[in-house]
Order: C-alpha cells, then sequence, then structure tokens
C-alpha cells in the first residue's frame, strides 16, 4: 500500500501496480483502494481486465469474496467509463445476494450497480430503484434502498418515493431520505404527509426528514402554523435547535418572522438558548 501511494506522481506506473494487486492479492483491504486507482484512471481499455476480475469473484463467491466487496469495488471502477459492453455484470450485480447465517451481504454491491446504471440506463435505473426501495435485505446501512431513493429523487421520479412516505413503508432512516427528495412534488400531495406525520413525537431521523421537507419546499410559509405547533409542543431539543437553525439559515422571512415572534415569549430553559443562538446567526 505504501508503493502504491508512492506511485501518485507517475499514474501510469501506480496503475499497473494497481492492477498487478488486484489481479494477485487477496487482501481486502489492499483490493480495494487499488480497484479506487483504477476507477480513477478512466481508462476504459482496463474494462477486460476488470471484467475477468468479476467473473473470477464469480465462479466462487463465497471464498473468494464473500462480501461482494471486491465486485462493488469494480462496479465503481467500471462507473466513470460505463458503457453498454459492463451492462450484463451490472444487471447480475443488481439481483445478487449472498446469505451469511440471517445476514446479507451484497447490498453494496446492488448499490454500486444502481448508481452504474443510472449513468447508462436512467430509465431501467428507475425500474431497479423502485424494487430496491423496499429489498427485503436492505442491510444495517441502509444499503440498496438509501441509494434506490437518492436515484429516484435525482431522475424527479417522485411517485414511488411518495408512496413510500404516504405509507411509511420502511426503514426510519430510508423513509427520511423519501421526504427530503419531495421538495418539489405537487403541493396538493403535502396535506397527506403533513396529516401523516403531524403526531410523530418520537422518531427524530424521521422528523429531521419531514422538517427538511416542509422547510425545503417553495411553498414552506404554507407551512408555518405546522412548525410552530412543532417548536411549542416538542421535548426533543437536538432536533428543536435543529429546525429553528434551518429557519435561520432558510432566509425565508415569514419564518424567521415567526419565530421572532415565537422568541419574544419563549420561557423554556431549554428552548431559550437555542433558539436565540440560532436568531443571532441572522
Amino acid at each position: 500500500m505504501r508503493r502504491l501511494k508512492a506511485h501518485a506522481s507517475r499514474p501510469a506506473e501506480q496503475v499497473a501496480m494497481a492492477q498487478d494487486l488486484v489481479a494477485t492479492s487477496r487482501d481486502l483491504e489492499v483490493i480495494r483502494p487499488a480497484l479506487a486507482v483504477l476507477g480513477a484512471a478512466n481508462d476504459p481499455v482496463l474494462r477486460p481486465f476488470l471484467h475477468e476480475k468479476y467473473a473470477w469473484c464469480e465462479t466462487q463467491p463465497v471464498r473468494r469474496d464473500s462480501s461482494g466487496f471486491i465486485r462493488a469495488g469494480i462496479v465503481k471502477a467500471l462507473t466513470p467509463v460505463i458503457h453498454v459492453d459492463d451492462l450484463p455484470i451490472l444487471l447480475r450485480a443488481l439481483t445478487t445476494y449472498q446469505m451469511q447465517g440471517l445476514y446479507e451481504l451484497c447490498a453494496e454491491l446492488r448499490a454500486a450497480a444502481l448508481i452504474a446504471l443510472n449513468d447508462l440506463d436512467p430509465e431501467l435505473a428507475a425500474y431497479h430503484a423502485a424494487r430496491l426501495l423496499t429489498d427485503p435485505q436492505t442491510s444495517f446501512s441502509g444499503q440498496p434502498a438509501l441509494t434506490a431513493v437518492k436515484v429516484l429523487g435525482a431522475q424527479q421520479n417522485l411517485a414511488p418515493l411518495f408512496a413510500l412516505a404516504a405509507w411509511r413503508d420502511g426503514r426510519s432512516d430510508v423513509i427520511a431520505e423519501c421526504l427530503r427528495q419531495l421538495t418539489t412534488m405537487p403541493a396538493e400531495l403535502m396535506p397527506l404527509l403533513v396529516e401523516r406525520y403531524r403526531e410523530e413525537q418520537e422518531d427524530e431521523e424521521v422528523l429531521l426528514g419531514y422538517f427538511d421537507l416542509l422547510l425545503g419546499r417553495a411553498d414552506s410559509a404554507t407551512w408555518a402554523d405546522e412548525i410552530d405547533a412543532f417548536l411549542h409542543a416538542t421535548t426533543l431539543m437536538d432536533l428543536y435547535g435543529l429546525v429553528v437553525t434551518q429557519i435561520v439559515a432558510s432566509r425565508n422571512e415569514p419564518l424567521i418572522a415567526r419565530l421572532q415572534t415565537l422568541a419574544a415569549d419563549e420561557s423554556d430553559p431549554a428552548k431559550r438558548p437555542l433558539l436565540d443562538h440560532a436568531l443571532s446567526l441572522l
């Protein structure tokens, strides 16, 4: 690894060394950074070599790439030069599942393949992203569902995200990310989400996504009463501090005016310093 880094000023030599490490090493801590070097090279000439290494992993996946991390690294290395020739690998990666006991290990591989496919064929990627939103094998990191949310959001393909958020069907981190992506959805749909999340009192992750939605919309002032009601009632001080700071950072004059009115009457010893600090940033 030291030798690999030492060749940073000589890109051709560094790529040659990285290729040799990927071909010969069994150490994941060596192969992953070596693959990152190959990806940074942006060289289509490396495609056959990367395909060969991927096939090598697939031949005995449990022994050669038990976590899917090598294959994920290969997909990431291909992404900067993604080509239709890579499509078979991406499609296999998107449906690769590898169990170890109760745990599925290839979530990162499916997420990486979705990002690459979105560069190659956005329409096909949208279908796979919709499928992965409710992937029953979503990992502890929230992948690949979180990547699926971001891909659909970047495409402005918001209907599947709205459905997930409206029914609150999924993990808290995934639902929160869905809410964040919906800032441009039609205003007529907002009352459904406001009604759904108005009474949420405990899940700070979901609530943060909800307020990112309210404050990120062009019509955020429409929801000033909802925001006020939360600020009056909540006992979640960390979230309170984040929301009042976001209001100030938004430079939304009607919301800031409401915050100033709130500050004039706020006597809660926990809330007052958070409110004063936020307003001091004006």
